[in-house]
């Protein structure tokens, strides 16, 4: 009864996603313009969230962001 967390890049988590049953996952709500990869999409069908921990802009973050925790349903 380990967690193994696979922290990065976008074709580690490509390989993974498949074998994932929980995903904690931090959202930013930002696209920066010479953003080139991506956590991979994946369906809200396969997904669902467990819990999320929302957070505004604040004088520390230029971004609202949150942390999500989904399980696979």
């Amino acid at each position: 009864d380990e967690d193994i967390y696979i922290i990065g890049g976008a074709s580690v988590y490509n390989e993974a996603l498949p074998m994932a049953d929980r995903l904690c996952l931090t959202e930013i709500d930002d696209t920066p313009a010479q953003a080139d990869a991506f956590f991979p999409q994946f369906s809200t069908d396969e997904w669902v969230v467990a819990d999320r921990e929302k957070h505004d802009i604040d004088e520390k973050h230029q971004y609202r962001y949150s942390f999500t925790d989904y399980v696979r349903k």
